[in-house]
C-alpha cells in the first residue's frame, strides 16, 4: 500500500513538471494577431517620420549637438526595441513576409539613426541619410496598405 502512495504522489509529481515545461516552451513566442501586426505597422511609420521630422530640424540648424546625439539613440533604441519584438513574435503564415519587411525597414532605420548621431558636426551627410529615412516611410507605409 505504502508503495502504491509513493508512486501516485510520484505520477502526479511528474505530470505537474512536464505540464510547467510544455507551458514554459510555448510561452517563448506570442502569436500575431492581425490587429496587432497593424498596431505595428503603425508603430513603425509613426517612429520613421518622427525620424524624418528630426532629420529636417537638423538640416535646419535648429537642434544642439547634444539633443541630436541623444534623441537620435533614443529614437535608435525605439527601433530596435520594435525589430526584437517582432523578431519574437510568432506571425501567422500569410503575415510572415510582412512581419520580416518591417523588421528590415525598422533595422535600416536604426541604422541611420545611428548615422545622424555620429553626424554632429558634420551635417552635409544629413540629406542623404534623410532621404534614407524617407523610403523607409515609403515601405512601411506600402506594407501597411496591404494589411
Amino acid at each position: 500500500m505504502h508503495l502504491l502512495r509513493h508512486r501516485t504522489v510520484l505520477c502526479i509529481k511528474a505530470f505537474f513538471l512536464l505540464s510547467a515545461i510544455a507551458l514554459v516552451s510555448c510561452a517563448g513566442r506570442k502569436t500575431l494577431s492581425s490587429e496587432e501586426l497593424h498596431s505595428d505597422v503603425v508603430s513603425a511609420i509613426s517612429l520613421a517620420s518622427e525620424t524624418d521630422a528630426f532629420a529636417g530640424q537638423i538640416e535646419q540648424g535648429r537642434l544642439t549637438r547634444e539633443f541630436q546625439s541623444g534623441h537620435a539613440a533614443y529614437l535608435r533604441d525605439e527601433a530596435e526595441r520594435q525589430a526584437k519584438e517582432l523578431r519574437k513574435s510568432a506571425p501567422q503564415p500569410n503575415q510572415a513576409q510582412t512581419v520580416h519587411s518591417c523588421i528590415e525597414q525598422l533595422d535600416l532605420l536604426a541604422r541611420d539613426l545611428a548615422r545622424i548621431a555620429k553626424t554632429t558636426t558634420d551635417k552635409t551627410q544629413i540629406p542623404a541619410i534623410r532621404e534614407d529615412v524617407q523610403r523607409v516611410v515609403q515601405s512601411l507605409t506600402g506594407l501597411k496598405a496591404q494589411l
